[in-house]
């Protein structure tokens, strides 16, 4: 199984969005700014901006769970843009632009409705909620093209848009079919994991006594960049050290053997390191040990489980 190594630290990370009326957001349930049901004067014509970088702990897949609602009557819309740069100079952007294949949307009651209220089902906000059930299209409009409550970006450039993120709604043309009307939305994102990966083979997995095992380490560096980093892995109790490759090192700590090797490789480039060990113990399992080490039995260096040589049944 791979493994990885440096992460890719994120250096910037932002939400811009404006909601007509209201609206709450968050990133895999972490909450980046709800401005409460406000039922007059409302923020509808307000950009927030949030730094969302407390809400990305992890790298991989996320989702930006928003609830957009109606206060005020006639229009129902959130227009936003998610910004985030990494340290190695590339970015992930997600818009509401209404793609099908990231974004999902259905509506979720009314704010002011004794018989249709907001139902929030659990977990709605988080990455692992099942949304499939949620088929009802993001309709886009064109945004006003005011600063205030629009936000301009270039890959909108053009007749449509006219430079401006697009607003996203539940309706057709972006008006509200009730005073009230509240929906909820999730767009999923990807930021990038580590770009080196290290992958650890062994020789063989059943092993006799005396015999040698080689551990090797795959490494490949996907960044842009040279990386520098050091390989630890510590020795199995039942085996002796015998040698390794690339000038690595030993040292002990306790009943622990440690071997390590200083790292340096290119961008887009890989290499790999290896050590050898001999089994040179049977995992203790109590007062069969004896009998079965006369027998010449064999073990599994992982598991510790122990096999007959006669017949190779395990024991």
């Amino acid at each position: 199984m791979p493994f990885f190594v440096f992460p890719l630290a994120i250096t910037s990370a932002t939400l811009l969005i404006s909601a007509d009326d209201c609206f709450a957001a968050y990133i895999d349930g972490c909450l980046i700014y709800d401005t409460g049901k406000i039922t007059s004067n409302s923020p509808w014509d307000e950009t927030f901006t949030e730094d969302v970088t407390g809400c990305l702990t992890k790298c991989g897949p996320h989702v930006l769970a928003i609830n957009y609602y109606d206060t005020e009557g006639s229009v129902c819309r959130v227009t936003y843009k998610l910004l985030i740069t990494m340290d190695n100079g590339n970015s992930v952007v997600a818009y509401s632009d209404g793609n099908a294949s990231t974004i999902r949307q259905t509506s979720n009651g009314n704010i002011f409705s004794a018989t249709n209220p907001q139902v929030f089902p659990p977990g709605w906000n988080t990455l692992g909620y099942d949304d499939s059930g949620w088929t009802e299209t993001a309709y886009t409009c064109e945004a006003n093209g005011n600063i205030d409550d629009s936000i301009t970006d270039p890959v909108f450039n053009g007749a449509t848009y006219g430079g401006w993120v697009p607003y996203m709604s539940y309706n057709s043309g972006c008006g509200a079919v009730n005073t009230g009307d509240s929906n909820l939305v999730r767009q999923y994102f990807t930021t990038p994991c580590s770009p080196v990966s290290i992958t650890k083979t062994i020789s063989t997995t059943n092993v006799s006594l005396g015999q040698v095992i080689t551990y090797c380490f795959d490494y490949h560096n996907y960044d842009v960049a040279t990386v520098n980093f050091n390989i630890w892995d510590t020795l199995p109790l039942v085996t002796d050290f015998v040698g390794c490759d690339s000038g690595c090192t030993t040292q002990t700590y306790g009943s622990n053997v440690v071997v390590s090797w200083p790292v340096t490789v290119a961008s887009n480039a890989a290499g790999v390191v290896c050590v050898w060990v001999a089994a040179n113990r049977f995992p203790a399992e109590g007062p069969a040990e004896d009998l079965f080490a006369m027998a010449g039995g064999a073990f599994n260096i992982i598991t510790g489980k122990r096999q007959w040589v006669s017949g190779n049944e395990n024991y």
